[in-house]
């Protein structure tokens, strides 16, 4: 399950940006909406929301954050098929920006039995110059 989705210099983002599904102290006798994931080796469950929306003004990044989201999930599928010596499809940098353009970074946060992973990826046109699985 997802706990958080992250990157950097990504579309509209020069940036960090985060998307955060951990549930929040708002309404601690509440747990609607709230789901209960048991982590190994801890006596205390992560509490992730079951669903978020995103919202915000036109043109704020809404749609680049799903769209980072499925950038990674096409580069993470995709990566035993891509060969070293051709152009990373996936690249696409803040625009905005003189000069040369750095390095794309994504990354998550999940919990898949019991474990958190934290994955990033950072890549630009050409090379994967980091990734990382821990």
């Amino acid at each position: 399950m997802l706990i958080e989705l992250f990157g950097k210099n990504f579309g509209c983002f020069r940036d960090e940006f985060r998307l955060s599904m951990l549930a929040g102290d708002n309404d601690p006798d509440s747990d609607r909406g709230i789901v209960e994931i048991p982590i190994n080796d801890d006596p205390e469950p992560l509490k992730l929301l079951r669903a978020a929306a995103i919202y915000g003004p036109n043109a704020s990044g809404k749609t680049t954050v799903i769209h980072a989201a499925g950038t990674l999930r096409r580069l993470i599928s995709s990566a035993s098929t891509l060969r070293s010596d051709s152009i990373i499809p996936y690249y696409e940098p803040f625009l905005l920006t003189s000069g040369p353009k750095n390095p794309v970074q994504l990354g998550l946060k999940a919990v898949i039995q019991g474990i958190v992973y934290d994955y990033v990826i950072e890549f630009d046109a050409t090379s994967v110059r980091v990734e990382h699985l821990e």
